[in-house]
């Protein structure tokens, strides 16, 4: 621990790290991940890339002083929402193999968002009066809309193309469930060209009737997340959405975070963690296990859970993809 200690106390007299101290909404959350191991690799300095592998009893000091868990983060798109930015952005190891795929963002960014229930890029005319209806769910979908683009496009990111985030004022169907506000973070694994052919129509969730058959055909059976069911949830420039029927908001809990895997074409075309806004504001630090398939449908890199995790130190957000496993199609 001595070494440490001289570690921590040089970097501090060098400019590294500010004082902080970690929100006490996070404690538990916390100190439950630190204790899932006795190592555990903290970037101290993103602007240099200095990142160590640092002893558990080490680790909560360091976020203590504005470091953050994993290699240091490689940033990609921004785009402007609320008071801040989402970022997409990758954690790699150093030879290369992802870490951690996510979106940061400053948590001045919960404040100020758009209260108008959608941004007019997804919507359709349904009653026909010539007009469309921003405040109306049935005329508009996918609330604001936010396409980044990560740092690499490389077969190292594989399965995973791109990124996009949904803010839902008012959330969205089904009434009851994830009717209140919430952020859907997606990671692509279909192309943003062949998901905006994606057409809006009368079907389903303003979907066009020929793209909602495409939509909701069958994933095959070894290529299905484990426990998942398709309901016909499909939405226009989106596809189908594959839910967990015994998840805790289908079972009488309230709706705080939950994992969504979309569909086209009976292909997975999207991961998707969903996160409540009332969540986010309890600052949260967890990383909850995804379901998985028996076999993929393309040779690459596949996380094995999620994870919200809020530094307050830093202030700031990551939700991300992690342990990943490397999985090769038949």
């Amino acid at each position: 621990m001595k070494s440490y200690s001289f570690v921590f106390t040089a970097l501090a007299f060098a400019g590294v790290f500010s004082t902080a101290s970690v929100s006490a909404n996070s404690q538990q959350d916390l100190q439950q991940l630190l204790d899932s191991r006795h190592w555990h690799r903290v970037c101290v300095n993103e602007a240099s890339g200095l990142s160590l592998t640092l002893p558990r009893a080490a680790v909560r000091r360091a976020l203590e002083q504005g470091a953050y868990l994993g290699y240091c983060a490689r940033n990609g798109d921004k785009r402007k929402i609320g008071n801040g930015h989402m970022v997409a952005f990758e954690q790699r190891t150093p030879s290369g193999e992802p870490h951690a795929l996510g979106f940061r963002f400053s948590a001045a960014t919960l404040h100020n968002l758009p209260m108008m229930p959608s941004d007019g890029a997804t919507c359709y005319d349904r009653n026909g009066d010539g007009q469309i209806d921003l405040h109306d769910h049935a005329e508009c979908v996918g609330g604001h809309a936010l396409e980044l683009n990560f740092a690499s496009t490389d077969h190292v990111l594989a399965p995973f193309k791109w990124g996009l985030i949904n803010w839902n004022v008012h959330g969205h169907a089904p009434m009851g469930i994830y009717d209140q506000p919430h952020f859907d973070f997606h990671f692509y694994t279909q192309s943003f060209s062949a998901r905006n052919l994606i057409r809006t129509g009368e079907c389903g969730m303003l979907i066009h009737c020929d793209d909602f058959q495409r939509a909701i055909a069958d994933v095959p059976f070894t290529q299905m997340p484990s426990g998942y069911a398709s309901v016909g949830a499909a939405e226009a420039r989106m596809g189908n959405h594959l839910i967990d029927p015994s998840a805790p908001e289908f079972n009488g809990a309230p709706f705080t975070h939950t994992f969504i895997f979309g569909s086209y074409d009976g292909k997975l075309t999207f991961w998707e963690p969903m996160i409540s806004l009332a969540l986010l504001q309890q600052q949260p630090f967890f990383c909850a296990p995804i379901a998985q398939s028996a076999s993929v449908a393309e040779t690459g890199h596949y996380p094995q859970q999620y994870c919200v995790k809020y530094y307050s130190a830093r202030q700031e957000y990551m939700v991300t993809l992690e342990d990943f496993a490397y999985r090769t199609a038949p």
